[in-house]
């Protein structure tokens, strides 16, 4: 984004010379040619809702691409080697469960929620992961309706790229690879033998990995680890926050009962809104009291969406089991009605993200109402699933017309109700006018200036340097600081620190808490001397090549890990 310090801001990062912002670099490569052509036409900038909307546009017209070829199967089936139409009472059920599945997926409450709220950078990201989440879905209906290996290996080649967009689109793309090669694997019509079927899900598992290829190695040139995404080392003002996401936290050892409960609470029970009191223990229902940054700002889910969810999930077995029982190995595999493929698909693909996706946030240093939202695609999914099974069970039974009319009339009702009942903490979105945009990028930013001595000698030293954030959690003039803190050398061989007991404090072992990284290196602390007022740290320089050169943070941590929501270090 810049190799000026200078810009700097929160959340974003300094790393290999340069400011980047976390995440990859899915969402700014969308962007990038529209605002090459709005620059090249006289233009400042392409408007960033302008170019979700463009998003959103593709991933819906994927979505109903991929339902036409859905109704085009299943409304003219084949009679030998020619479709013929299918009666019109058929059609007349099909198209109510073609118009249930947009209504579902386009118009999640939750996702409508998110769009809603005051829309910042983090909910952007998780909108844009929802985006490529219907183009994921589609994938699946695709490969439903016809079960190939050409589809099967070009949707888990895109899937491998989600990661770009966020991390937690890797999940779903091996849900998605999980879910793809059932649906292969038991709907493939050719007859094929088991080495040449193996080959192609080898493939197939192949062009995954080259989209999380070019995610890793992007990582690796930006953060200086392919499996960094930046949150190790990005700058703001939580320090509780920071402590926890560069060293550890007492969440870690969280038992695993506690655990399920707290992310059961987090995903489905109601809850208190305060996102200034991230350290609150009575934010929801089965909330552990052990310490955790917790951020509640947006409704998410309720019990109902868990049932729904789960319904599709026992249909997706229910269907998995009887196909499974039905063809002995010995026979070329059955290709089954396209809607229990439908119900296999999403269900499976629902079941194997939702389950990856707990796992990662089980024990999670942080968690907020926009993680749980990670959940949008997977639970989407399950829900359609669902909608699918319905559907199917009503499809050849007497009034199964009016029963799908009512369902799909009830949808409509309980979506409104749904977004009756929205909380944004926040409030709506803070829209950047064109004028103010212009203001921000002609704005003059402060030459960065270091101490010649390579020395803070107080705090004023470290905000004087004009780099935004620099001396983060070094609180006051008397030296006051918080948790952890967050300092800017230049070429560093060493980390020498002077502390002393706060007024009224009694540390009488010493500072044996402190600990310091640079970037992503954590630094060897080679001894601990008293001195007059205190002690002297003394900590070895990085070893890494990348750390040793150059302008580099340095964080540190002055509590120990069950003190990392305290105001301030004793």
């Amino acid at each position: 984004m810049s190799e000026d310090p200078a810009d700097l801001a929160f959340d974003l990062v300094w790393a290999n010379e340069g400011v980047h912002q976390v995440w990859g670099l899915g969402v700014p490569l969308w962007r990038l040619p529209f605002e090459a052509v709005t620059r090249m036409l006289g233009g400042r900038h392409f408007p960033d809702i302008a170019a979700y909307a463009l998003a959103l546009a593709a991933a819906t017209w994927l979505l109903f691409l991929a339902l036409m070829d859905v109704w085009h199967r299943e409304s003219l089936p084949l009679a030998g080697h020619i479709r013929v139409a299918a009666p019109w009472r058929q059609r007349l059920r099909m198209s109510l469960w073609w118009m249930g599945v947009p209504l579902l997926v386009l118009f999640l409450p939750p996702f409508l929620e998110l769009l809603h709220s005051w829309f910042g950078v983090c909910e952007q990201a998780v909108a844009y992961e929802y985006v490529f989440g219907l183009g994921l879905i589609a994938g699946l209906l695709r490969l439903a309706a016809r079960p190939t290996g050409r589809r099967f290996g070009l949707l888990c080649l895109a899937a491998g790229f989600g990661g770009l967009i966020r991390p937690t689109l890797v999940l779903h793309g091996f849900g998605v690879l999980v879910s793809g090669a059932v649906l292969w694997w038991l709907g493939e019509r050719k007859r094929e033998g088991q080495g040449r079927r193996w080959l192609t899900l080898a493939g197939a598992a192949t062009l995954f990995c080259v989209g999380n290829g070019v995610l890793y190695f992007t990582n690796l040139a930006r953060f200086g680890s392919g499996f960094e995404f930046g949150h190790k080392l990005n700058v703001q003002t939580l320090y509780g926050s920071m402590y926890a996401t560069r060293f550890d936290h007492p969440y870690a050892e969280e038992p695993l009962g506690s655990a399920l409960r707290e992310l059961g609470g987090w995903l489905f029970a109601a809850k208190t809104y305060d996102p200034f009191n991230e350290y609150r223990t009575d934010l929801f229902p089965g909330q552990s009291a052990t310490v955790r940054w917790r951020q509640v700002y947006l409704r998410t889910f309720d019990p109902g969406y868990g049932l729904w969810v789960a319904a599709g999930w026992v249909a997706a077995l229910g269907v998995l089991t009887r196909r499974v029982r039905r063809r002995p190995p010995s026979l070329p595999p059955e290709t089954g009605s396209v809607w229990g493929r439908l119900v296999l698909g999403l269900g499976l693909y629902s079941l194997a993200a939702s389950v990856l996706l707990g796992a990662f946030y089980l024990r999670n240093c942080v968690m907020s109402s926009r993680y749980v939202l990670d959940f949008m695609p997977c639970f989407a999914a399950g829900m359609a699933a669902a909608w699918t099974a319905w559907a199917a069970w009503w499809k050849p039974r007497r009034g199964g017309g009016v029963v799908l009319l009512l369902s799909l009339a009830g949808l409509v009702l309980w979506e409104g109700w749904q977004m009756h009942s929205e909380v944004n903490a926040y409030g709506p979105p803070t829209i950047l006018r064109k004028e103010e945009f212009a203001a921000a990028m002609t704005r003059q930013r402060p030459t960065v200036e270091l101490p010649q001595s390579g020395r803070y000698d107080s705090a004023e030293a470290a905000w004087g340097t004009r780099i935004p954030f620099n001396g983060t959690g070094w609180l006051d003039a008397e030296g006051t600081v918080a948790p952890c803190v967050v300092l800017f050398v230049k070429d560093p061989e060493f980390l020498e620190l002077e502390v002393a007991p706060g007024p009224g404090a009694r540390v009488e072992e010493g500072p044996v808490a402190w600990r310091a990284k640079v970037g992503l290196e954590f630094l060897k602390r080679e001894r601990m001397e008293r001195t007059q007022e205190g002690w002297r740290l003394v900590f070895a320089g990085p070893r890494r090549k990348q750390y040793q050169r150059g302008l580099q943070p340095v964080f540190l941590a002055t509590v120990p890990k069950e003190q990392l929501a305290e105001p301030r270090s004793p």
